[in-house]
């Protein structure tokens, strides 16, 4: 029996190394391939900065989201990317920060593309993260549960405030 369960245990292992050792080789070609678009965007574009934005929207709403993008970005050098099976979607509009009209112009389509997320039930954030940018977009996603994940926060988890202090909850 012990041995039976020995090579069972050994086999199970083997399979699992195979499978993470390939799950992770696919994902770094995955984030490889990112890179070299963004490089790639950004080698097309001298002297422009980029603005990456990250929505997400339930599934139902991706094809009115995708459109409404288009619509938002038609006047910018854009690029629209995502994953429809998760419903995230990835702009990148490239721009030239310096002039401050042009890029107030990114910045409102970024919060107009923000709010038909929020408009369509999705998130201001799809994977990459809360990050300063998206702080105040938090309380019209969250409403009133966001004091309780403040409290949570600063109360329970980190009543020191040495997690990424004074980023989303100060």
């Amino acid at each position: 029996m012990c041995f039976v369960v020995k090579i069972y245990i050994y086999s199970t292992l083997h399979v699992l190394k195979r499978f993470f050792r390939e799950k992770h080789v696919g994902f770094l070609a995955i984030c490889f391939a990112v890179d070299l678009v963004v490089e790639s965007i950004k080698r097309n574009h001298p002297g422009l900065e980029m603005l990456i934005m990250d929505v997400a929207v339930p599934l139902s709403r991706y094809s009115d989201m995708v459109l409404f993008i288009k619509e938002m970005v038609r006047d910018f050098d854009a690029y629209v990317f995502g994953h429809a099976g998760d419903g995230n979607i990835h702009v990148a509009i490239m721009d030239d920060p310096q002039d401050e009209k042009r890029w107030d112009s990114v910045e409102t389509v970024n919060r107009l593309i923000i709010i038909k997320a929020l408009e369509f039930e999705g998130t201001c954030t799809g994977e990459h993260g809360v990050g300063i940018g998206k702080r105040e977009f938090m309380d019209l996603e969250h409403g009133a549960s966001l004091e309780i994940m403040r409290k949570l926060k600063n109360q329970l988890i980190d009543p020191s405030g040495i997690m990424n202090p004074r980023k989303m909850f100060f």
